[in-house]
């Protein structure tokens, strides 16, 4: 039941905040999407009660914008820099035409950092790239899960 309250109450916090506020960053709990821009911090709260901080270093976006038509589908990243208590890591996270792999919907990174493992996802970039949007902030689409 407790979870259940504080899963509310954690929703309720980030539809009221989208991470541009680097002095109050949102906390999420797993298993919930969120969305954040370049340089922005949020605090990913996990099954144990930890919470992982999470920031965004960098986010790219050369998809082909959806108004016109290209050759190339091109690709979206995100670079998440990740830490729980002295732990760190950074991800790389990669949709589209990325590298030599298939087209990807969505990306998956699993890591560990004290001891603990998650998984990270990158479920999209917004906005989609049109010929009219690109100088609009990037803004990351993450999940994370246990």
């Amino acid at each position: 039941m407790n979870r259940i309250i504080i899963g509310i109450i954690l929703i309720t916090c980030a539809a009221c905040n989208d991470g541009t506020d680097l002095d109050n960053p949102i906390f999420i709990g797993v298993d919930n999407t969120f969305e954040l821009r370049s340089q922005a911090t949020a605090g990913v709260i996990s099954l144990s009660q930890d919470t992982v901080t999470v920031e965004v270093l960098e986010i790219l976006d050369s998809r082909c914008p959806s108004d016109v038509v290209c050759i190339w589908a091109g690709y979206g990243y995100a670079k998440l820099a990740l830490s729980l208590n002295n732990d760190a890591t950074t991800v790389e996270l990669c949709i589209g035409q990325c590298a030599n792999g298939p087209y990807r919907t969505a990306d998956t990174v699993r890591f560990e950092l004290a001891n603990k493992e998650m998984s990270a996802i990158l479920v999209g970039i917004s906005p989609f790239p049109t010929t009219s949007n690109g100088s609009e902030e990037k803004r990351a689409l993450l999940e994370f899960t246990d």
